[in-house]
């Protein structure tokens, strides 16, 4: 799934959105395939290790929040 969330992610309403701010050529990597570096850092897995859980958060393009929180479990890995 880490390489396939464009397919949920990058609406046409969203891909319009990345070529109004100048990302679209590079969010469109993903979809080709040629970005494989999709996992988490070491520092962004510490960052998670140290916390008891965290929110992740994003709107939607009908501008919907979507949100939920994740426990983060002492065996958290990448």
């Amino acid at each position: 799934m880490a390489n396939k969330f464009h397919e949920l992610a990058f609406t046409p309403g969203v891909k319009d959105a990345q070529a109004q701010y100048g990302s679209r050529a590079h969010y469109a990597k993903f979809e080709e395939g040629s970005l494989k570096n999709v996992s988490l850092t070491d520092a962004e897995a510490d960052f998670i290790k140290g916390r008891d859980g965290f929110y992740l958060a994003t709107v939607s393009e009908t501008g919907h929040p979507i949100f939920s929180f994740a426990a983060a479990r002492p065996d958290f890995s990448k």
